[in-house]
């Protein structure tokens, strides 16, 4: 008998489903109402939480609560295609904030984002000079306005915006100097950078919060790694400060704090610039907080976006193999199976879990598939075939 893994996956997601929906608890203030909506990430669930967040605003509420539902709900709306949803609240919220330079720039540079995904690339340019013109130097949004400048071909001005983000640190416009127009900018960056007094103190700060990682002072770096994100926040300087953001989620998870863990990843991984370590810190503190399926099923978002993350498949693979150790001790061997064979699938150098894999299909009695594993970890490592002989026979016997 041949053992089909297309339940595989159908598991799994049932699985992040029963999880999803424990970790849907109700919210009792705004800023908590808040909190949730982050952890729940692109969803209609998320929206249902900013709403309560907004009905749950008193006179004694801070504003800026009110500006995170407007930006957070229409990020949603624009990630799910509402545009029309998503405009309503970048408008209203540029409305409400005409004192908050920083938050103003936020209101016209999400506008500007709709209108580049709706094709209004001009409008999207206007909205994103805006944003620079009220809150400088604004890497974020030169780039956006740079992206939009070569969609209607002008190069003169995209080449203008990447060169000063080079010159503000940004290292994405180092690759696209050099993939889109053949410069190879980094002397000039370097030369610029050596200039700007902020930039190097938020050096040395980074230096200093790596210093207490390793001497295991995790909440001096907590603290130090949220100044360094704040810092770049001033300079909308997005790529930057989702690297503050992750090392900030990094740390929480070594103080086992896995729920601030999981607010701070998902504001790295919602800046934009998204990376496979973000997804990883993500599915470790679900891991920890909400158990298996919730970490597997973040990890297969993650893996669905970077497929070539090694942190995060080397944590996807070690949960496929703890899950399939547990349900082999259960002697549920199908579902063992699966969970080892998605790990093989990932690292076909991993002989642990196809030699394990070989092990469950066996137990299940599931004979050609079981060979299968064996054949495969008898051509990684063939010391193995004294110790897999007896299966390898068996099974060839009762697969013919």
């Amino acid at each position: 008998m041949k053992l089909q893994l297309k339940s595989l996956s159908i598991l799994l997601f049932i699985l992040f489903l029963v999880s999803f929906s424990v970790r849907s608890q109700d919210c009792f203030d705004t800023n908590d109402c808040i909190l949730k909506a982050i952890q729940h990430g692109s969803t209609l669930e998320a929206i249902a939480f900013y709403d309560k967040a907004e009905a749950l605003m008193t006179a004694e509420t801070n504003v800026h609560s009110h500006y995170d539902i407007l930006s957070g709900r229409g990020n949603i709306y624009h990630e799910l295609k509402d545009y029309t949803k998503a405009l309503q609240n970048y408008n209203k919220l540029i409305q409400l904030r005409p004192d908050d330079k920083q938050a103003l720039s936020v209101g016209y540079s999400n506008r500007g984002n709709v209108m580049s995904s709706n094709g209004n690339t001009q409008g999207a340019i206007a909205s994103y000079t805006k944003a620079i013109e009220v809150f400088p130097p604004n890497v974020a949004n030169l780039y956006r306005r740079a992206s939009a400048y070569l969609k209607i071909d002008e190069r003169d001005k995209a080449l203008a915006d990447l060169k000063l983000m080079a010159e503000l640190g940004a290292s994405s416009a180092i690759y696209y100097l050099q993939s889109e127009f053949d410069i190879d900018y980094r002397e000039q960056q370097k030369a610029a950078l050596a200039k700007d007094v902020q930039w190097q103190g938020i050096q040395a700060k980074t230096a200093e919060a790596e210093q207490y990682i390793k001497e295991e002072k995790y909440q001096e770096a907590n603290d130090l790694y949220i100044e360094i994100g704040d810092l770049y926040r001033d300079r909308n300087d997005n790529e930057n400060k989702a690297t503050a953001w992750v090392n900030v989620a990094h740390v929480k998870n070594l103080k086992k704090d896995h729920r601030g863990a999981m607010t701070f990843a998902s504001m790295a991984i919602g800046t934009g610039y998204p990376t496979g370590w973000m997804y990883t810190e993500l599915a470790l503190a679900n891991y920890y907080e909400y158990g298996m399926s919730s970490a597997l099923g973040v990890c297969q978002e993650g893996l669905g976006k970077f497929p070539k993350s090694s942190q995060l498949i080397g944590f996807y693979t070690y949960l496929c193999r703890t899950a399939g150790g547990e349900a082999y001790s259960a002697k549920k061997y199908e579902e063992a199976y699966g969970f080892y064979y998605e790990a093989f699938a990932f690292d076909d150098q991993d002989i642990v879990s196809i030699k394990y894999a070989g092990h469950s299909a066996y137990s299940a009695g599931y004979y050609t598939n079981a060979l299968e594993c064996y054949d495969k970890a008898l051509a990684i490592n063939p010391s193995l075939s004294t110790e897999l002989k007896p299966f390898v026979d068996y099974c060839r016997s009762r697969s013919n």
